[in-house]
């Protein structure tokens, strides 16, 4: 998915899991999105490493360059309700309470 929205314009992707708190805190190497921020700041800068074209939020983050994004949700029946999304990563899928309306 990073390496997708570092060189491929338009695509939008979904980290799944169980709670808010697996897909998004700030300092805790165990959420999704902490991971992706991670291989971000360690790549080199050729391969666009660093911050300065990428938005970051809560729950997502968008790279300037290609519009590509990543965003992050927790699992409810709603989940990516609306989105369009190139693809899902379920993260602890059988921990899912809702796995089987996520999955459908």
């Amino acid at each position: 998915m990073v390496w997708m929205s570092l060189f491929h314009e338009w695509k939008n992707f979904l980290l799944l899991s169980h709670d808010e708190k697996s897909v998004d805190r700030p300092g805790d190497p165990k959420s999704l999105l902490w991971k992706v921020d991670f291989v971000l700041q360690n790549l080199p800068e050729w391969m666009g490493g660093g911050e300065a074209d990428i938005d970051r939020w809560k729950n997502g983050l968008r790279f300037k360059r290609t519009n590509s994004s990543i965003y992050g949700e927790a699992s409810t029946s709603k989940a990516s309700v609306g989105g369009r999304y190139a693809a899902a990563f379920l993260d602890e899928f059988s921990q899912m309470r809702n796995a089987a309306a996520v999955y459908a």
